[in-house]
């Protein structure tokens, strides 16, 4: 049986690797999951039988779904480059045409599933013969259409004279690696770009052919500064100019008309260079938490035909600025303690993370509550005890937890841990009820007479009694259920025995660690199951025939062990009630009329009184009563 709500649709986030085929189960089971938090049962309606499944959405040819049992599989290869994520909508229809939709969001994994390609398949270059260690040659770029680790480009020299020349793994920036002396001829060397972690490496390469030029060098364009330049630019600050790189040249005329060009390292063109001023500035806002620094190649180049050119390379560091506030690796933090441990105990670890560098990634943790009862590290985040715990004067604690950098000004931010703290038998039960419980004499074998309970400080299994009869129960009238204290009974109870009106029970509560006594009297009271009895088993009385009306003419009397209106006695004449009359209450017979004369066989006949009980149903008892009239 399954639940749908009509008024509201699921999603579902999933994962699906491009090279492989990706299966879910979309039964209905799923659509609960989503759904059942945040319904109430009138919102529900249940069906038997689910009776289809029908994908829609982005399905193209790459998805399918199996009609009944509603499992999506791919249909076709996923491309990443191409399509990186689908949302599908799945419907089910059960046989009374109801329906129900889900929007499934299947995001493509990327695979190194591309080659990394150069932007150039071979590279022209031209340096001076007498080039100094350091000199560009060119800067290598390959792009990868993957992503992440996929996409990590490494370049290498694969063949070549590796001596006079040295390359970035990671610019691909290919450098003079030492002073060249009339260095001549043509040399080949060939750069190697990889992408891609372990087995899975795709590669390409390309060729760099390097010329040395002769010339005189102080022909070339000369920079006002030699050698690498390094600035450091504060992150964050808005874009504007770094510095005006100057350079000149010997020649005259146009031919020493100098322009400056970036040779490498700003292909995120996050910078600007003005070709005539030298005017280096930032273009987009640095940020040193996207990158700590730029490798930048400056070019020179003078106005000649063919022209000269002279390079510089300029390291910019991004300066870290205390941008970013301390994250806690969670979103809130739980743990236990135990009551009554000792102080020390390691309880938990938080851990918080800052994107800045430095003191500005430095995190002091303080506690913000609760410090009487916990300590924390203020380096590693971790959570001692200070003291013992009694989970019955506090069972939790939220302690919020401050993690603070060491930045000028220092940046905070706090996180909730709770801890509960886990009981230990260390109460014992009680009770503050008198127990006394009633049943008739009559009930049967089984019935239940009471319940006997405890009450415990401590919670769980630690808060649970177990029950047994120590005393008082010596004929074996009554039990006790162990775990739920119902006392029922098991003999056969009698007000009227001896004793039988009352017992006086003791129950003992009882777990792994404690006991008590508990004092239970149970009281039986009266059913009507005793007859009366007379105290005579015959009356025999002579009376003058001449006694007036309402004369006394004899007493009868009876008891009964019942009690109350069980035990209360009435008394009736079973016959010759018109010549006497008999007190129901009394049993005291009087002359109803005169009697006169009497023939021998009347004054002699045996006549019953009859008497009863008031309470239903009645008992009734038989004498015979003679009167003898002389």
């Amino acid at each position: 049986m399954a639940a749908i709500n009509h008024n509201q649709k699921s999603s579902k986030l999933l994962n699906c690797t491009q090279s492989r085929i990706f299966i879910i189960a979309f039964f209905l089971r799923m659509e609960m999951n989503f759904m059942f938090s945040d319904l109430s049962l009138a919102h529900l309606t249940f069906y038997l039988l689910i009776s289809r499944y029908q994908l829609d959405g982005e399905v193209g040819n790459k998805f399918t779904i199996h009609p009944l049992t509603g499992e999506i599989v791919t249909a076709g290869r996923l491309d990443r480059e191409e399509q990186s994520s689908y949302q599908l909508v799945v419907t089910v229809t059960d046989t009374g045409e109801i329906t129900a939709s889900a929007t499934v969001f299947v995001t493509v994994t990327d695979i190194n599933d591309n080659q990394p390609q150069f932007e150039i398949p071979s590279y022209l270059v031209t340096i001076p013969e007498n080039a100094m260690a350091g000199t560009l040659v060119t800067v290598t770029r390959a792009v990868d259409l993957d992503e992440g680790l996929n996409a990590e480009n490494y370049y290498s020299i694969e063949s070549g004279d590796t001596s006079l020349f040295a390359i970035d793994h990671t610019s691909g920036t290919v450098t003079v690696s030492q002073n060249l002396s009339d260095q001549t001829g043509e040399f080949i060397i060939q750069v190697g770009v990889s992408s891609g972690p372990g087995s899975e490496v795709m590669y390409d390469l390309t060729t760099v052919h390097v010329t040395f030029q002769f010339t005189v060098q102080a022909n070339y364009p000369s920079f006002s500064v030699s050698g690498r330049t390094q600035i450091s630019l504060v992150e964050n600050q808005p874009p504007g100019e770094i510095q005006i790189i100057n350079a000149n040249s010997p020649k005259v005329g146009t031919s020493g008309d100098i322009t400056f060009h970036f040779a490498g390292g700003n292909e995120a063109n996050f910078f600007s260079l003005n070709s005539q001023t030298g005017n280096l500035a930032t273009q987009l806002t640095l940020d040193h938490e996207v990158q700590q620094s730029f490798h930048l190649w400056i070019e020179a180049r003078d106005g000649d035909t063919p022209p000269l050119s002279s390079f510089i390379d300029i390291i910019i560091d991004v300066v870290d600025q205390n941008d970013n506030a301390p994250v806690f690796e969670e979103e809130s933090y739980h743990s236990n303690v135990t009551e009554g441990g000792s102080s020390g105990q390691e309880v938990i670890q938080v851990t918080a993370v800052d994107l800045d560098s430095g003191s500005n990634s430095r995190i002091r943790y303080s506690l913000s509550t609760h410090a009487d009862a916990f300590n924390i590290d203020i380096d590693s985040g971790t959570i001692t005890t200070r003291r013992e715990f009694d989970r019955e004067m506090i069972s939790r604690y939220e302690l919020v937890v401050e993690a603070e950098d060491y930045g000028s000004p220092a940046q905070a931010t706090s996180v909730v841990v709770t801890i509960d703290v886990d009981d230990v038998n260390d109460n014992p039960m009680y009770t503050t009820e008198n127990f006394e419980g009633i049943v008739e004499e009559n009930v049967a074998p089984g019935t239940v007479v009471m319940r006997v309970s405890t009450e415990d400080l401590d919670t769980g299994d630690n808060a649970i009694s177990r029950y047994r009869i120590t005393s008082g129960n010596a004929e074996g009238l009554f039990m006790i259920d162990e775990v739920s204290g119902d006392i029922a009974v098991t003999g056969s109870l009698d007000r009227e025995s001896p004793g039988g009106s009352g017992h006086l029970l003791v129950v003992q509560a009882f777990d792994d660690v404690f006991n008590i006594d508990i004092p239970v009297t149970i009281n039986v009271i009266d059913v009507n199951d005793n007859p009366p009895h007379f105290l005579m088993e015959s009356y025999s009385v002579n009376i003058s025939e001449l006694l007036p009306e309402g004369s006394f003419v004899l007493a009868v009397s009876a008891t009964d062990q019942d009690l109350g209106d069980n035990g209360r006695i009435r008394y009736q004449l079973k016959a010759l009630a018109s010549m006497f009359n008999l007190d129901s209450e009394t049993g005291h017979l009087t002359i109803g009329q005169v009697l006169g004369y009497q023939k021998p066989e009347n004054m002699f006949a045996a006549n019953p009184i009859r008497f009863k009980w008031t309470s239903l149903p009645s008992t009734m008892a038989f004498l015979r009563c003679t009167v003898k009239c002389l």
